[in-house]
């Protein structure tokens, strides 16, 4: 993990500028790390470097990138790090996936959309929001036994209509990188902005849970992009997570970064549920990691949370 910032005679000092590692030491953090798999990394790699000379390529100041945005921590402030240290245009892409917590995310993105509008005029364009929400499928009692795991009947069950709706969300990380290929092309059409590039937020954290948010994930979609269109000059690539860029940034970095830039980070939404006030409860994993990431980087948090006395009535109470 990247240290962000410095404790001198017990004050905090955060770097304005981006701090990276060497090649050899991103490498070799992967290695301790369970879900990446480096032979399949070096494989990407070589056949990257084989088909156009590189593997990825930082887009130049005034071109035109596409960025995955989520309303949280990490992709608005992966946003503001796109405009302030590189210079680019950012078309940002967000998606509505028919969660409870959409209203909270957006509520964040056009806070931001004002923000980051009034401070990067001529690098910033608005959000489009695309409606990924499916109609939930719906399969009749007689048909649950035979269909259905006992377990997933026992929570899922509503007794009183004799149907069990289960939610099928197309909000899967791996399919928002497709819908924002589709935008590139849109944007090319209607707007001749020629656009190559796309970028996520994962950060060093979530490879460490899910094998679809790792390094290796990363340079999968990447060299799917490029084998599928059979064009070898698209990129797909974390903000903040690029061996080529030599970031290895995790949630608490960004939060050191922010602070150092003055961005409201209170006004992102990370939390699971949709209530008043984030939970910051035991059983949400995205308020423990935003927590967590406030006390790592020594950044007071400004966060309003559920009060600790609700919290611990499991997450029952709505505003």
């Amino acid at each position: 993990m990247i240290i962000s910032y410095l404790r001198v005679s017990r004050k905090l000092f955060w770097p304005t500028m981006l701090r990276r590692i060497s090649q050899q030491q991103f490498l070799h953090n992967l290695r301790v790390r369970g879900l990446e798999d480096l032979s399949t990394i070096k494989l990407i790699e070589t056949s990257l470097k084989k088909h156009r000379g590189y593997v990825f390529r930082q887009p130049k100041k005034g071109d035109s990138v596409i960025l995955l945005l989520s309303g949280g921590l990490d992709s608005v402030t992966s946003w503001g790090i796109l405009m302030e240290e590189y210079g680019l245009h950012v078309y940002p892409l967000s998606f509505d996936r028919g969660e409870k917590r959409a209203w909270k995310e957006k509520e964040s993105i056009d806070y931001f959309s004002k923000f980051y509008q009034h401070r990067y005029p001529d690098l910033y364009h608005d959000p489009i929001r695309l409606s990924l929400n499916v109609d939930p499928v719906n399969i009749q009692i007689e048909q649950v036994m035979e269909q259905l795991h006992p377990k997933i009947i026992l929570k899922s069950f509503q007794g009183g209509d004799r149907l069990m709706s289960i939610n099928i969300s197309f909000g899967s990380f791996l399919l928002l990188p497709v819908y924002a290929k589709i935008y590139a092309d849109y944007l090319y059409h209607t707007k001749n902005r020629l656009i190559k590039t796309i970028y996520c937020s994962v950060t060093t954290g979530d490879g460490l849970i899910v094998p679809h948010q790792t390094f290796t994930s990363l340079r999968s979609i990447m060299f799917y992009f490029c084998a599928t269109s059979g064009d070898f000059s698209w990129q797909f690539a974390s903000a903040v997570f690029e061996k080529e860029n030599r970031l290895f940034y995790d949630k608490c970095d960004l939060v050191a970064w922010a602070h150092g830039h003055t961005i409201p980070l209170e006004k992102t939404w990370s939390c699971y549920h949709a209530t008043r006030y984030q939970c910051g409860g035991s059983d949400c994993q995205t308020c423990i990691a935003r927590r967590d990431a406030f006390e790592k980087a020594g950044v007071p948090d400004k966060t309003k949370y559920r009060p600790v006395t609700e919290q611990s009535l499991s997450g029952m109470i709505k505003y």
